[in-house]
């Protein structure tokens, strides 16, 4: 077809970049540095809902046109009331210190979450379908095949 690549250094794979951050109560909760800061956010979170938001940033090179998809996918959390003892075995474990909000669902916190409203891979850190979907419309553009 006319405007086909011809060889593969004229196109890439699709390349994406994402970063979730949690926001309660107007704060935005990123990575906790320290154990005060990890105690601080899981307290503000306990027995509150929240919001989970994750940017997402999709690129695809073919030949000298680049396609680009930018999308934010958000998911409500509700979390149990936490006591200060729980808080604290939790921060123990150093499981809050690589998550934005303090927890990581996939993980022992997955006990304090009641509710979500919203796709729970978003909650982990990346929106599976949400991204499925966006890169079958992006490939859509480029080549033949079955979508979602």
């Amino acid at each position: 077809a006319a405007g086909a690549p011809t060889s593969s250094s004229s196109s890439s794979a699709p390349v994406a970049g994402g970063s979730s951050s949690s926001s309660g109560e107007e704060r935005i909760l990123e990575k906790p540095p320290t154990a005060p800061a990890a105690h601080e956010m899981l307290a503000a979170l306990s027995g509150t809902e929240h919001d989970v938001r994750t940017g997402v940033a999709l690129s695809l090179r073919r030949g000298d046109r680049t396609t680009q998809r930018v999308f934010v996918e958000s998911t409500r959390v509700a979390f149990s009331p936490l006591s200060d003892a729980t808080i604290g075995a939790y921060v123990s474990s150093g499981e809050p210190f690589d998550k934005a909000g303090g927890y990581g669902i996939q993980g022992a916190a997955g006990a304090f979450v009641e509710r979500i409203d919203g796709c729970f891979y978003n909650v982990v850190g990346l929106p599976m379908n949400r991204l499925a979907r966006e890169l079958a419309a992006m490939l859509g553009d480029v080549e033949e095949g079955e979508k979602l």
